[in-house]
């Protein structure tokens, strides 16, 4: 560089100028999450249920279930736990997970009434819960595309 082409400092920037601006949610977008956070701490409840149950009942339900059921209630146990935190968060997969665990949870509520946690109440609140996912998703997809 020559001596008249001296380098001068850019100015500083702000994150705030850096960062692109926050879309405001609207009202289905934020009932909606607002859902979600409420599903996470249900389910973070039933998981935590069913380790219970797995873990501290004498005698130890996997010993006396058959290997079928001792199997499926591990499984649930487990996908609960993680679908309750991608629901916290919110992302795309913590719903499609949910979605998925109550659909195999009313179906196995049909295919084996034996399993615990098991009650008609339980898969008739399960459908419900579905039914107003996919309506508040509906709505809340509306509100985004009418933006």
């Amino acid at each position: 560089m020559s001596e008249q082409q001296t380098s001068r400092p850019l100015p500083p920037m702000s994150v705030a100028e850096q960062t692109a601006p926050r879309r405001q949610l609207g009202q289905w977008n934020k009932l909606l999450v607002t859902f979600l956070r409420v599903m996470a701490g249900l389910w973070m409840v039933q998981g935590l249920a069913l380790w219970q149950a797995l873990l501290m009942h004498r005698p130890a339900p996997l010993a006396t279930l058959g290997f079928a059921n001792a199997s499926g209630l591990v499984i649930f146990a487990v996908l609960d736990l993680i679908a309750a935190t991608g629901l916290w968060l919110p992302a795309a997969w913590g719903g499609v997970l949910w979605v998925c665990l109550c659909t195999a949870q009313i179906l196995t509520g049909l295919a084996y009434a034996s399993v615990p946690f098991n009650g008609l109440a339980l898969r008739l609140a399960d459908i419900v819960l579905l039914l107003a996912y996919i309506g508040l998703t509906y709505q809340a997809t509306r509100e985004r595309a009418a933006r």
